[in-house]
């Protein structure tokens, strides 16, 4: 189905050839550029979801080039499994500009998977936060339907139809996935989980999730792998305590307790080594809701962050104990 448009108004590739010719004058330094690469995103075409697939081929997991943050900062990108992997080269901004369009291309065309890709490069290569809220705005359209409804795109690696094989359960289908069990009914609202059919196809996500936390911004950012799935709000003001640094989902911490009825969530989370090898403090933290932390600092502050309750159950459901890690920044 084809999109309608203005007549009047240039096509997006059209403003593409405008940018070029204006980096070409401007040059890719200062302000300017970064404002171009604004331009070119802001008038790019609206993302539509690609065609559904019932596909159930198994697709190796794309190596996501992971990308530095902050010029001499070093590799902060999903590293996650590998802290301290050796930094990644920054990227200029006239190469995010290049995957920017690159990638709008792409999903022009049709090839989502692609074009969610090179987006995903250029939001890990940015420290520009406009440029940066505009991107993970895009990957949102993209990925929501993808990671956490029944959505598929072709040939998508890290969401896609298996089959269900003998003796295969819900727990064990999300363990060998490293995703939670709730998330599975969410992706397979059809299927009984009672009585699982073998070879029947269920979606499933490659696992595990992470997540990013910057303080400043009161901003949780999930990833799928490398994969930036989507950004939810945290609270995290004077009275909370949460340092700067790597966590690790701590087995055994997450914890459902009915409470007047109602179930009531936490993920407890442990500070780890600079080798990621395990926990470096006795302390715990949490991701609470409206229920409160399970631990308080010695002067009293909640330990951890508060998020509202829908976002806390996505969070439970999809971050896995000893696997899911979560990266605090200022």
């Amino acid at each position: 189905m084809s999109r309608l448009r203005d007549r009047n108004k240039p096509s997006w590739i059209g403003r593409l050839i405008v940018a070029a010719v204006v980096l070409a004058v401007v040059g890719w330094g200062g302000w300017q550029s970064v404002e171009v690469v604004r331009l070119v995103l802001a008038d790019s075409p609206a993302v539509t979801t690609a065609p559904v697939t019932t596909a159930a081929a198994a697709v190796a997991v794309v190596d996501v080039e992971r990308i530095d943050e902050q010029a001499g900062e070093g590799a902060d990108a999903f590293a996650m499994n590998a802290p301290d992997e050796e930094p990644v080269k920054a990227l200029t901004l006239e190469e995010i500009g290049a995957l920017i369009e690159r990638g709008q291309q792409q999903l022009a065309s049709g090839e989502v998977v692609a074009g969610r890709d090179e987006l995903n490069k250029a939001l890990a290569a940015t420290d520009d936060e406009v440029l940066a809220t505009q991107l993970r705005g895009q990957l949102m359209a993209i990925n929501m339907p993808v990671f956490f409804g029944t959505d598929t795109l072709p040939e998508d690696p890290l969401a896609k139809l298996v089959p269900i094989a003998d003796g295969d359960t819900y727990p064990r289908i999300a363990r060998r996935q490293k995703i939670g069990a709730g998330l599975l009914a969410d992706l397979n609202p059809t299927l009984n989980p009672r009585n699982l059919k073998i070879n029947t196809g269920v979606k499933v996500i490659e696992g595990p999730f992470h997540a990013r936390i910057s303080r400043s911004a009161q901003r949780l950012d999930l990833f799928a792998g490398e994969m930036f799935v989507c950004s939810l709000p945290v609270v995290m003001d004077e009275t909370f305590y949460l340092p700067r640094g790597v966590y690790r989902v701590k087995p055994g911490a997450k914890i459902a307790v009915p409470v007047n009825g109602r179930l009531q969530r936490w993920v407890g989370f442990e500070a780890f080594d600079s080798k990621g090898s395990g926990p470096s403090t006795g302390e715990v933290f949490w991701l609470f809701s409206a229920n409160g932390t399970r631990e308080r600092s010695a002067d009293g502050r909640s330990a951890g962050a508060k998020v509202a309750d829908a976002d806390l159950l996505r969070l439970y459901n999809t971050l896995v104990e000893g696997h899911s890690l979560i990266r605090v920044r200022p």
